[in-house]
């Protein structure tokens, strides 16, 4: 009995798990942008992006770069967005902010954010296949 007593604080102290660390070696390549989604809301549609947007490519580089690659259907005025990624943890901070990855491997980029939008805060959700 007297173990167990022993025993018991240590049992009862339970320790959150280390985020995964994702191998920032898998992020570099191209991919294509599948959905956004804010909550049960599609975003990812010509309601919020011209058509012509909705086929460009990512492209995150070993360096530490990425850009918006103007894919498909040209954009009259291309979309030269892009800047600097840094993965850590499970934490991808892009120009727009800091996004978990929820998966990232050699196929597919799953990310989450908590964002506030138009007052609102809301879980946002986007997907990648890599080309």
């Amino acid at each position: 009995m007297r173990f167990l007593l022993l025993l018991f604080p240590l049992l009862a102290c339970r320790r959150d798990p280390a985020p995964p660390a994702f191998d920032a070696t898998l992020l570099n390549g191209t991919y294509r942008k599948l959905y956004e989604t804010a909550g049960e809301q599609n975003l990812w549609c010509t309601y919020y992006h011209d058509t012509c947007a909705l086929d460009n490519r990512y492209r995150f580089e070993a360096s530490g770069a990425f850009t918006v690659v103007d894919a498909g259907i040209p954009c009259t005025l291309p979309e030269e967005r892009g800047g600097a990624w840094r993965l850590k943890g499970d934490s991808l901070q892009l120009p727009d902010g800091a996004y978990r990855v929820l998966r990232l491997d050699a196929q597919e980029l799953r990310l989450e954010a908590l964002r506030q939008r138009n007052g609102f805060r809301m879980q946002v959700a986007v997907g990648y296949r890599r080309e």
